[in-house]
């Protein structure tokens, strides 16, 4: 699209006026034609400030998930008690994207929106994500305070809407199954992984950088048959809101957040009494002539799946036991591959909630569509249809590569560093 074209766009004082009714008490951040993020912190207050950041060379908009005292008081090296004291609420975000048409998205947003009415909630809102699939929201105003176990639910940040996201997979995992007659993770990705401190999301109205359709809101209604030409610029036409708090009872998601808390507390006492033993990361960092095809695919640099590659390398690396510095030497040298880098510090930030953690977070598994296979950088050997997650198999051709009476007395292996492997130097 021209230059010229945006900028028309974004001068509509009616799109402009549909951006800052949501910006408020968040942050905003301009995404660029490269792909990458504008400055942050960022904010709109006003709506000529819109315009004002397109002739600067915004193409689209995004904004925080979490509601901010003041957002240019936000830093990257905060910490989370430092966040957890600007923060005055978040919204819940179901982020719906499909891997293979926009109906079948559709249909997962019609089961999601009835499964919320059945806990008696009215005030969600729904969007065109612009692209391949829909947001679902639920504003922070149908939340309560608090809630036994949790104090102060505005500060519970990423946990409780992480919780929330989990546990409505689980949820409606038997109705998407059913509508899809298969694995609903082969159809579409709704992953509570990337929920992080100041996780952002395209703004209602914004245009997508890559197909240019306006993520523009819609009715329940209009889900089954969503014609994409509404949301093409010279179409728009702003009818809805998203996030409309006028329409959120209050403490109308409450029973949602029980049962998500109490679903999430018994999942976790079943993972404790499987055994801590199950799984132990190596004490020796595994080297590429281990690695599976798809993490060195990876490697080679992507247009599409940055970000999602950042939370799949650091987990992969952190299970075969690679140590923190070298994972995040070794994630900055292949960002520059990347077409174009990621900002660095979305880099640091996917790098850094990964050690936040008291065990590593396992990386998705192979069948999961929101990564590799979604992203096409799955192309398996003969040993992949033996397993099901990269890190097990970097673990049995490691294990399955050392003579057995070796393997028998490994106990503290010389810990060696691989970074410098695909000509990716030390920093």
């Amino acid at each position: 699209m021209y230059r010229e074209e945006i900028l028309d766009y974004y001068s509509r004082q009616d799109i402009q006026k549909a951006l800052l009714d949501i910006a408020e008490n968040r942050e905003v951040v301009p995404t660029l034609a490269s792909g990458n993020f504008g400055t942050r912190p960022n904010a709109i207050f006003y709506e000529k400030d819109v315009e004002q950041l397109v002739k600067q060379g915004a193409v689209s908009f995004h904004c925080s998930v979490e509601r901010w005292q003041n957002p240019f008081l936000l830093k990257t090296e905060m910490r989370k008690s430092e966040l957890d004291e600007l923060r005055t609420g978040w919204d819940l975000i179901l982020d719906i994207d499909c891997h293979r048409s926009l109906k079948e998205a559709a249909k997962a947003a019609q089961i999601f929106v009835e499964t919320l009415e059945q806990f008696d909630i009215k005030g969600y809102s729904i969007k065109f994500s612009g692209s391949r699939g829909f947001h679902i929201g639920v504003p922070f105003e149908s939340f309560p305070e608090e809630i036994m176990y949790v104090s102060y639910v505005e500060k519970d940040f990423p946990r409780i809407p992480k919780a929330i996201i989990e546990y409505l997979k689980f949820y409606t995992n038997k109705d998407l199954r059913a509508a899809f007659n298969e694995n609903p993770e082969k159809v579409l990705t709704l992953d509570s992984g990337i929920i992080a401190a100041r996780h952002l999301f395209r703004m209602p109205y914004s245009l997508h950088p890559k197909t240019w359709l306006s993520s523009i809101p819609v009715s329940k209604d209009e889900l089954e048959n969503f014609d994409k030409e509404k949301a093409k610029v010279q179409n728009v036409k702003v009818e809805k809101k998203f996030f409309d708090a006028g329409k959120a009872r209050e403490n109308e998601a409450v029973e949602l957040l029980q049962a998500a808390i109490f679903w999430a507390q018994k999942e976790a006492r079943e993972k404790i009494s499987i055994g801590t033993e199950e799984f132990k990361v190596p004490t020796t960092a595994i080297g590429p002539q281990f690695w599976p095809p798809c993490m060195h695919n990876i490697l080679h640099g992507l247009d599409d799946g940055r970000k999602r590659s950042v939370f799949a390398l650091t987990t992969f690396l952190h299970n075969i036991g690679w140590k923190n510095d070298d994972i995040e030497k070794f994630l900055l040298s292949w960002n520059q591959k990347n077409r174009p880098p990621l900002r660095e510090n979305l880099v640091k930030i996917g790098f850094e909630s990964q050690f936040k953690r008291g065990k590593p977070q396992m990386t998705p598994n192979c069948n999961n569509m929101g990564y590799f296979k979604g992203y096409g950088v799955c192309t398996p050997d003969t040993f992949c249809a033996t397993i099901k997650n990269p890190v097990t198999y970097t673990l049995r051709k490691y294990r399955g590569s050392l003579p057995k009476k070796v393997f028998k007395k490994i106990r503290k292996p010389r810990v060696r560093s691989y970074v410098d492997v695909y000509d990716l130097a030390k920093r």
